[in-house]
């Protein structure tokens, strides 16, 4: 659901079946909010987001440390999405991000953390957000000027139409997760947004807060923050709302109106995504799968996590001109005004009863969900590092080839895949480098493959013909 900052409409997205719109990340090794589980299920789909996907997605954690990459090398990020883009049947955005910080971590629980201090510290507990960032969406006021059909929402910024019931998901802020450009600051950081609507392209490359900044309604003392959340106290989003707020139990204590820098980064790459068709979540034309060229900023960082986001949007209306003030009748265009309509049960609503005929008395229920029409699905990598180039490489492309898959024939690993090569087919110029790297996992789930029981590890095999690596499917001309 991605909209406009503090306006009146918002974009949605949803699908016949929305339960099915899954969206695995396969390269870096997506987790599902997976961790160590033996078990083909995730333990805890909240553990650190909303994914929203099957239970059985998602790879275990490595058990041989967070994998690197060289800053400026190019990393091929790759997925599968369950329905169509860039096809008539739907309009399709799939957002690509990354955040980074000391504090981020992959722990060792399958429980979810705390919205505690303590449970910030420990490191036990994943995390890729952090405490203050959660406490400020619970504290802050929800923007009620979105689009919620029939859908009864709380008043803070943890409950969207898609979680009306403000479900924790780790420390993710459901409003943040649901809506792009988000209007509050954020540590997300974005790569690249692939979408049919290139006419959008623009505003979210200008929007984006890698070039623009924001501004919040905010308690610069987390003693505070945590103090308000325990008042549930609700704080307002504008600035001269924010400015004249006063709230006796905190006393004396307000809320500042600040500006967040941008991330000074490049503006986001926007460009079409590859042709996907419904319920397939498998290859694009030319037998592979989607994929970005990502060519990793300069930095050095010790833990960072990508996200996916993956939004495919519904034509039963024009959700950007759509408002918490609009009336949304379903093919209001065949009748001869609202009223008409809203008679017959043609509103936008959760399973509708509607007279089909307008001289007949016959009624039938439509299977409606609002709180799924519009529905943005997600997943995330485990950390990893970004590291300075060694010396003698700072002026050669660097291209990553990675493992991509799991242990086991393809019945035992869905929607997970065999194991492969990222890329499957690699061809690189004269003068360049190829970092080659992978990593398993000890907690497989058991049954599936040949071997020592859970064992998830990968080999490779050099071979006497250096021109031509077919037997592992990819090639490296000299």
């Amino acid at each position: 659901m991605f909209s406009h900052i503090l306006v009146t409409c918002c974009i949605v997205f949803a699908i016949i079946n929305p339960t099915l719109a899954d969206i695995y990340l396969h390269n870096p090794r997506g987790s599902n909010n997976r961790h160590n589980e033996k078990t083909r299920q995730r333990s805890t789909p909240t553990l650190n987001f909303d994914s929203q996907n099957n239970e059985r997605g998602g790879y275990n954690v490595g058990d041989d440390g967070a994998i690197y990459y060289y800053a400026n090398s190019i990393l091929p990020i790759q997925w599968t999405n369950q329905h169509s883009c860039n096809d008539v049947n739907s309009d399709c955005t799939l957002l690509l991000q990354y955040t980074c910080g000391d504090t981020l971590r992959d722990g060792q629980s399958t429980a979810k953390i705390p919205v505690t201090v303590q449970g910030e510290a420990n490191e036990t507990y994943r995390l890729t957000e952090d405490l203050a960032s959660y406490l400020h969406c619970r504290v802050r006021s929800r923007n009620k000027n979105l689009y919620t059909a029939d859908q009864g929402l709380k008043d803070s910024s943890i409950s969207t139409r898609q979680n009306p019931g403000g479900t924790q998901n780790g420390y993710e802020c459901p409003e943040e997760r649901d809506y792009y450009p988000y209007w509050q600051p954020t540590n997300w950081i974005d790569i690249a947004i692939l979408t049919n609507r290139q006419d959008l392209c623009s505003y979210y490359r200008e929007n984006s807060q890698n070039v623009q900044s924001r501004f919040a309604c905010t308690f610069e003392n987390k003693d505070d923050l945590i103090q308000a959340d325990k008042l549930k106290i609700i704080i307002p989003i504008t600035r001269e709302q924010c400015q004249a707020f006063n709230d006796s139990r905190l006393n004396g204590v307000k809320p500042r109106w600040i500006e967040y820098p941008s991330h000074n980064q490049p503006a986001p790459e926007c460009y079409s995504p590859s042709y996907t068709r419904e319920n397939h979540l498998g290859d694009i034309a030319g037998s592979d799968m989607p994929v970005f060229n990502w060519t990793l900023p300069n930095i050095s960082a010790k833990k960072c996590v990508l996200r996916i986001r993956y939004n495919i949007s519904t034509g039963d209306y024009d959700g950007w001109n759509t408002s918490s003030r609009s009336d949304v009748y379903i093919m209001k265009d065949l009748f001869a005004n609202e009223s008409v309509a809203d008679k017959r049960g043609y509103r936008f609503k959760t399973n509708p009863e509607i007279q089909l005929f307008d001289s007949l008395n016959l009624t039938l229920k439509l299977a409606i969900n609002t709180q799924q029409y519009g529905r943005v699905f997600q997943d995330r990598s485990y950390t990893f590092e970004i590291r300075q180039r060694p010396a003698e490489f700072q002026d050669r492309p660097i291209y990553n080839l990675n493992v991509r898959g799991r242990r086991g024939n393809i019945v035992q690993v869905y929607p997970a895949l065999e194991y492969d090569f990222v890329p499957n087919r690699l061809e690189i110029p004269p003068n360049s480098y190829v970092h080659i790297q992978w990593i398993g996992s000890n907690t497989t789930p058991p049954g599936a493959g040949q071997g020592k029981a859970e064992i998830d590890r990968n080999n490779l095999l050099l071979l006497t013909n250096r021109v031509r690596f077919l037997a592992h499917k990819y090639r490296v001309y000299q």
